[in-house]
């Protein structure tokens, strides 16, 4: 469900934005359902920075950390007494990030007020969260963000603060939905932890290439003129059980969660494979959230995809250029001890095992 509201519209509804007051109430439980798309922040950011909608700005950034996997906590439009007048507050188990939201890349007071923040709250909470603070900015100018990068560089709490304009911050959140990553990672991405060990950062790279990579050898199977073959049911095994199997190759292809319904439906995988090898058996690896080898399956043949009858027109094209690996009807199995991902290996095209290491490894590292 998309909004048809502009923030002018609910404004008309709700009246001026003021601590304390009903329309304060109102308005952030509007923005804080989960049915608005991205794409709805986006036009209401959008419209905010360009309409200098200052307190609707800073409440839907605080919203957009729900949506990274914190815990939020909505501010203060105005300085209150003996409080911290945050504007937002995004949490999770290790890490607090007070956010500061701004229309323009350029601050009223010095950079050490929010620094002074920092210390205030670490203080009055007592407990072994680490805390930051960040600056989300309506600027997207590159000179003005780089002079407020230089302020926060030359205070005395450049380690603990941040910087990101809300288009940045818009494109981390579709980052993480897209690639599931988790909060602790998108956290990492935030706030590193660890200056000298960019490890959990390449691993994060890592895995949005995986995904760019698996999408794009995922078959559709999107709305067409055809109708297609029913879904099978699959049984679930232990790799143990396939112990009697015979000695063979195993070729693994990648794909995301949604390419399982084609497996399902066509007992059949596309693939640009060669047709000097062909593999006794088929092991399909899930992209996140699950991230492991997770259906097994022996292989009939492989031929050209071109002839494989595929009813859906959208499916057809995708298959130009491949070739169709064919499984042995019903023999698809879905894994209850699934081979999980490890430390190194990143599946983004086919590649080949023996079913001795299928049956006996522990992550993909092993194969």
């Amino acid at each position: 469900m998309s909004s048809t509201y502009s923030l002018k519209d609910l404004k008309q509804l709700y009246g001026e934005l003021k601590d304390g007051e009903e329309s304060q109430e109102k308005f952030r439980a509007f923005i804080s359902q989960e049915k608005w798309k991205l794409d709805d922040y986006k036009r209401w950011l959008d419209e905010a920075v360009q309409e200098k909608l200052s307190k609707e700005f800073q409440d839907i950034v605080t919203v957009l950390g729900e949506r990274l996997g914190f815990k939020k906590k909505f501010g203060y439009y105005s300085s209150v007494k003996d409080e911290i007048s945050y504007d937002g507050l995004w949490e999770n188990d290790d890490l607090r990030i007070v956010i500061e939201a701004k229309l323009g890349a350029w601050i009223r007071n010095d950079v050490n007020q929010l620094g002074k923040y920092l210390d205030k709250m670490s203080s009055e909470k007592k407990d072994n969260k680490k805390t930051y603070g960040m600056y989300v900015v309506g600027s997207t100018e590159e000179n003005q963000l780089r002079s407020f990068s230089e302020q926060i560089r030359g205070s005395d709490y450049a380690k603990k603060i941040r910087l990101i304009s809300y288009v940045d911050l818009l494109k981390l959140v579709d980052i993480k939905e897209k690639n599931d990553l988790s909060n602790d990672q998108v956290s990492k991405i935030l706030i590193p932890f660890d200056d000298v060990n960019v490890g959990k950062l390449v691993e994060i790279i890592n895995i949005i290439m995986e995904e760019k990579g698996v999408a794009s050898v995922t078959p559709p199977l999107s709305g067409g003129d055809g109708e297609r073959p029913p879904s099978i049911e699959v049984p679930v095994v232990s790799r143990a059980s396939l112990s009697n199997l015979e000695k063979g190759d195993v070729v693994v292809c990648p794909s995301k969660p949604s390419g399982t319904d084609f497996l399902r439906r066509y007992q059949a995988w596309p693939a640009r494979i060669g047709s000097e090898r062909k593999p006794r058996y088929f092991a399909l690896y899930i992209s996140s959230p699950v991230r492991a080898i997770k259906y097994f399956a022996e292989v009939e043949d492989v031929v050209e995809a071109d002839g494989f009858q595929v009813e859906n027109s959208e499916d057809k094209k995708y298959l130009a250029g491949k070739r169709m690996i064919q499984l042995k009807k019903g023999s698809i199995r879905e894994l209850s001890d699934p081979i999980k991902k490890g430390t190194q290996y990143v599946p983004q095209g086919i590649w080949y095992t023996s079913l001795s290491k299928f049956l006996h490894a522990k992550t993909l590292d092993d194969l």
